[in-house]
């Protein structure tokens, strides 16, 4: 009746905890953690490649430590079910071999790696963990007090023992011994059942200690990531602060170059403007040649002029000299011939009327030839001189011949020799009328002349002053355009100096990221060391772990001759598991509502991390982008100023020429001395007016060295900038590099531990293959000995 009932309860048991569709869900559930844990990570990883690989990595190291510690708390607390279904298995095996089946079953599905499956969270949000870890130590609190109970009961029960064995064994000449066997099994049973109960209180402490532990990590793993989510802050901060501070260098970049164009435009306007008082200054130097040649014919003809009226003013003189001697020699004649005049002069007064009509009218014309010479006095002097001298003495032959014609009543026969040199003097007087005429002509011609000389002295006046007026606008613009500049080079200075006031606190930023990237390297160097540590951790409990699979062993071959005495303890088993297993499907559901929940979180926390990772890389793009327009710029300020030094050589050539012209001006002006005074004022004022504006653009040139050479500065500064860019990135792809390298040791270190975990089941797997033997063979022994009794009761 005993051997039908136990195997009914154990085929019950089996039934109860061996559930198909429920071992289904659970392989189901197990697969798709893992599968959510492996994306999970690969997710991250992805992310890290991209973007804040610094923050992410250390991020994956503290989870994966976190993770493994998990990992050996759920193995203790595996050992601790383990032993406790060990123990129920030992009492529900006794004597059939397809309970082995239902136990291996049992042993796969409380596996660590199934458990790590149902239990184990992604690695960033740490609170789910502490939720599943208390409700874990629950259920361990649970499992516990069951070990408790059924060690009591099973010192009772031994001390208790079975009537029904006593009395098939009352008959049986070796049952002394059997009774003397049962009584060492029990003394070894309390024993065993006292050492687990200092074992579980062992695992208790133990648990406690690593609650404490895990307590101590989440806060240190919420501190630090405080910390990490206000240095994200003030990075996030100092980003915004650098993109204003490129907008503002961007815009002040647009107006400059503006700037620029403005003056560049007015650098082509002041050379067309140079151009075209160029070609006016040399329309003005031919018109001066032309004016200096005419001059010079002028001049010429004036001196050939001066010279041949002083030719016939000498000739004028030599025969007026004559005249003179001449009427002295009359007065000696007239004093003989008065007497001979006064008979006459009564027959001859008519004809010295008509005499005096002549005079008369010869004396008009010369008076109208002293008019004309004294029109003509300003420029031949010395003529009108001689004219005055010749009027005078014409004046004193006037009065002679006055005197004559009254002694002429008295020299009548001097009056025939008078008339015929009165004839004499009329020719000589036509003909000095006829060269007073040809004179008169030449005057005329010379006034004609002088007057479009005037004419023409007025206009190049004009012309004069109006270019000086033009000179004096231009000087006014240029002084504008000096003023301008001056205002402009201010400007750049000020801009030179918060570009590099901009500089100097890119340079403290990148020193401070430079002390951050050390910063994290030693904490990556720590958490490597607290990872070896924890690996040397993992290996002593594996080794541990060993140890106590064979002490396990060795207590289940202890306890293979109790497990038919703990039979009544089976319904008792069954009601706390029926009461486990709702417990374990509240908590799997708790579990599955945590793990959605997380899941959704690290969702969230994925997207929002992309979205930053976006902005970072929009970020980089813009940098760049800027960085390259600001490098075309710059190339484009190259060619300007290159532009600019060419047409500086090309003014400094019109300027040469300038001097040039300037200097044939001086000649031209020291040779029109003589003509214009004033004219030649003006010139030298125009002259000192090209030297100011060549000693004007001597200033801009030596400006415009000046902001070549500041130029070159910034581009210098610009290269070395560049430089200092080039080398940081080769020291994040180092690092960067450095990281992937750190990755592929931790995924082959996790490929190690996942062998080392398969090693663990297989091991396992042989223990329980081997346990399933020697109960075997416990059960063959048993029927063995059952086998005997009955032989030994058939011969009684």
């Amino acid at each position: 009746m005993t051997e039908p009932r136990w195997k009914d309860s154990t085929k019950s048991f089996g039934s109860d905890h061996i559930d198909p569709e429920r071992e289904e869900k659970l392989k189901w559930i197990q697969i798709e953690t893992e599968n959510k844990i492996r994306r999970s990570l690969k997710l991250i990883k992805s992310i890290n490649q991209k973007g804040n690989l610094k923050k992410k990595t250390e991020l994956i190291q503290l989870i994966a430590d976190i993770e493994k510690e998990y990992q050996s708390i759920c193995a203790l607390y595996d050992d601790l079910r383990g032993e406790v279904r060990k123990t129920v298995r030992g009492k529900d095996e006794a004597g059939s071999s397809s309970s082995s089946s239902s136990l291996n079953s049992d042993t796969e599905y409380y596996t660590p790696k199934a458990l790590n499956g149902r239990h184990s969270v992604p690695n960033s949000e740490y609170q789910n963990v502490k939720d599943s870890d208390n409700q874990k130590s629950e259920t361990s609190d649970l499992e516990d007090a069951i070990l408790k109970d059924k060690l009591t009961s099973t010192t009772e029960i031994k001390k208790n023992p079975s009537v029904e064995s006593l009395v098939s064994l009352n008959d049986v000449s070796g049952s002394i011994l059997i009774f003397k066997d049962l009584k060492i099994q029990e003394e070894q049973s309390q024993s065993m059942s006292q050492m687990l109960l200092e074992e579980c209180a062992q695992l208790k402490e133990r648990l406690n200690e690593k609650e404490e532990e895990i307590l101590s990590i989440t806060k240190s793993h919420q501190a630090f990531r405080d910390l990490k989510l206000s240095e994200i802050q003030k990075l996030e901060a100092q980003m915004t602060g650098l993109k204003i501070e490129l907008e503002t260098v961007s815009m002040q970049n647009k107006a400059f170059e503006e700037k620029v164009e403005c003056k560049s435009k007015e650098a082509k306007q002041m050379m067309e403007e140079n151009s075209g008082l160029q070609v006016q200054i040399a329309e003005l130097e031919s018109i001066l040649k032309e004016k200096e040649n005419q001059c010079c014919s002028l001049l010429e003809k004036f001196k050939e002029c001066e010279n041949q009226s002083l030719s016939k003013f000498e000739g004028l003189i030599s025969q007026v000299n004559n005249l003179q001697l001449e009427v002295n020699t009359l007065r000696s004649q007239k004093c003989i011939s008065e007497e001979q005049l006064q008979h006459e002069s009564k027959e001859r007064y008519v004809d010295d009327s008509g005499l005096i009509e002549q005079v008369n009218s010869l004396q008009q014309q010369l008076e109208f030839v002293s008019s004309q010479k004294s029109e003509l006095g300003s420029q031949p002097k010395g003529k009108s001189q001689e004219v005055t001298e010749c009027l005078v003495q014409l004046e004193k032959l006037k009065d002679k011949l006055t005197n004559k014609a009254l002694h002429e009543d008295e020299t009548t026969e001097d009056n025939v020799g008078l008339k015929a040199k009165v004839n004499d003097l009329e020719l000589e007087i036509s003909s000095l009328s006829s060269q007073k005429n040809e004179l008169e002509n030449q005057i005329i011609s010379t006034k004609s002349e002088a007057y479009h000389l005037k004419i023409e002295n007025e206009k190049l006046y004009a012309r004069t002053f109006v270019l000086e007026t033009a000179t004096k606008e231009k000087e006014n613009e240029l002084c504008t355009l000096q003023k301008k500049f001056e205002a402009q080079e201010n400007e750049m200075s000020t801009q030179v100096r918060s570009l590099t006031a901009q500089i100097s606190n890119f340079k403290q930023n990148l020193e401070t990221l430079r002390d951050e990237k050390s910063g994290l390297q030693l904490q990556l160097e720590q958490e490597k060391q607290v990872y070896s540590k924890s690996l040397s951790h993992m290996e002593t409990k594996n080794i541990e772990l060993t140890n106590k699979i064979a002490d396990q062993q060795k207590i289940v071959r202890g306890l293979e001759d109790v497990v038919n005495k703990l039979k009544e303890e089976l319904k008792q088993v069954h009601s706390m598991l029926d009461d486990s297993k709702s417990n374990f499907k509240i908590a799997e559901r708790k579990i599955e509502e945590m793990a959605e929940e997380f899941f959704k979180k690290c969702e969230d926390n994925l997207r929002i991390l992309s979205r930053r990772i976006r902005v970072a890389e929009q970020l980089h793009v813009e940098n760049k982008e800027w960085y390259q327009n600001t490098k075309d710029r710059y190339l484009d300020l190259k060619e300007r100023v290159e532009k600019k030094e060419v047409w500086l050589s090309n003014v400094k050539d019109m300027t040469l020429t300038a001097d040039d012209t300037l200097s044939d001006l001086d000649v031209v002006a020291l040779k029109f001395e003589g003509c214009t005074a004033n004219f030649l004022n003006r010139i030298s004022k125009a002259s000192c007016e090209l030297k100011f504006a060549k000693d004007w653009m001597k200033r801009k040139n030596k400006t415009m060295l000046h902001i070549k050479d500041d130029q070159d500065c910034l581009l210098a500064q610009l290269d070395d900038k560049e430089a200092e860019i080039l080398a940081y990135r080769e020291k994040v792809w180092k690092s960067e590099n450095k990281v992937r390298e750190l990755e592929k040791l931790i995924k082959e270190n996790e490929e190690a531990m996942l062998g080392l975990k398969e090693e663990k089941r297989e091991a396992i797997r042989q223990l329980c293959i081997w346990i399933d033997d020697h109960r075997n063979h416990s059960d063959y022994y048993k029927k063995m000995i059952s086998d005997m009794t009955s032989a030994s009761r058939k011969t009684t």
